[in-house]
C-alpha cells in the first residue's frame, strides 16, 4: 500500500485500495499458493493444487475471504471499489516474487471494465506466474539475477498494521 500511495502521488493519480489476501501454505505464512480478493476473485497456483487437498484449500480460502471482508469494512467503510470502467488501472505491489498475489486482481479490474491494466513493481524475480500476462503491461525497475526475496530490496520491510494503513489512507 505504501508503494502504491507514493506512485499515485508522483503521478497525481487517484489512489484506491483493492483488498486481497494471500493463501499461504499451512505453517509457512510467507509462502503463498494463491490469493482471494474482493468480488470473490480467486487464484490457486498449480503447486497449491498439487500439494494440498481441496478441503484444506477451501478452509484457507474461507478464512481469507473473512479477512478480505473485514479489511473492506475497516479500510473503505464497506464501500464498493471506485468505478474503473474505461480507465487505465496501475496495480502497484511492493515487489513480485512469484506474482501470485496480483493474478485475481487483474481479473477483477478487467471484469469491472478497466480499459488497460498495468502492473508496476520496484523489484521482481525473472521467473513469475505466467498468468500475470493477463495484464496489458508489466513495469519493473529491478530484476536482480540473484533475486531471493522482495524484502531484501528494502532497508525497512514488513507488514503494515491496520493503524498504519488507515493513517496512510487518510492522508
Amino acid at each position: 500500500m505504501e508503494v502504491g500511495y507514493y506512485v499515485a502521488d508522483a503521478l497525481n493519480a487517484a489512489f484506491s485500495l483493492i483488498v486481497s489476501c494471500k493463501l499461504s501454505f499451512p505453517g509457512h505464512p510467507e509462502l503463498g499458493f494463491g490469493v482471494v480478493s474482493e468480488q470473490s476473485e480467486v487464484y490457486v497456483s498449480g503447486p497449491g493444487r498439487d500439494m494440498l487437498d481441496q478441503g484444506t484449500i477451501d478452509d484457507i480460502m474461507e478464512s481469507q475471504f473473512t479477512e478480505v471482508k473485514r479489511r473492506v469494512e475497516l479500510y473503505r467503510g464497506g464501500r464498493s471499489l471506485p468505478d474503473r470502467s474505461r480507465r487505465t488501472v496501475i496495480l502497484v505491489d511492493d515487489g513480485n516474487a512469484m506474482g501470485v498475489t496480483l493474478v485475481p486482481v487483474i481479473g477483477l479490474c478487467h471484469k469491472n471494465g478497466a480499459s488497460k491494466v498495468i502492473i508496476a513493481v520496484p523489484v521482481s524475480s525473472k521467473d513469475y506466474d505466467i498468468h500475470l500476462s493477463r495484464a496489458d503491461a508489466i513495469e519493473v525497475l529491478r530484476q536482480p539475477e540473484d533475486f531471493q526475496s522482495v524484502g531484501l530490496a528494502y532497508h525497512h520491510f514488513g507488514k503494515f498494521t491496520d493503524d498504519q494503513l488507515l493513517k496512510l489512507l487518510n492522508q
